[in-house]
């Protein structure tokens, strides 16, 4: 059901031919070109109809668009503390910085993919 939500706005969106299939490889290089912006939800059907996502959102599109053609992946998140001097920044960010001093968490998200023996 995703793989035709999403090969409908890839050939909307001039990135795919009408015929053209979605395999695994495609299927990554059109998430991975999607733009990075936050999307309304993180659900994958609001990623493809407003064709924006962030880490998380784009990461959810993924391993469902690789569940359905038949892959197995593994979703992760990980988080590092950065720090960040406060006087290089303005406004709500400065105030929040000053607030943990210049400490904050940052996420992020990968895809582990179990492909078959040879693959």
């Amino acid at each position: 059901m995703l793989l035709e939500i999403m090969q409908s706005k890839a050939i909307e969106k001039g990135l795919l031919k009408r015929g053209d299939e979605i395999d695994l490889e495609r299927a990554f290089q059109l998430v991975r070109d999607i733009p990075y912006t936050r999307a309304s939800s993180r659900e994958p059907e609001i990623i493809i109809e407003e064709w924006r996502g962030t880490c998380s959102g784009k990461h959810y599109l993924l391993k469902a668009l690789f569940a359905e053609l038949g892959y197995v992946s593994r979703l992760i998140a990980c988080t590092a503390v950065e720090t960040i001097d406060p006087k290089k920044t303005f406004g709500k960010l400065r105030t929040l910085l000053k607030q943990s001093d210049g400490r904050f968490v940052d996420v992020h998200n990968y895809l582990i993919l179990e492909l078959p023996e040879g693959g």
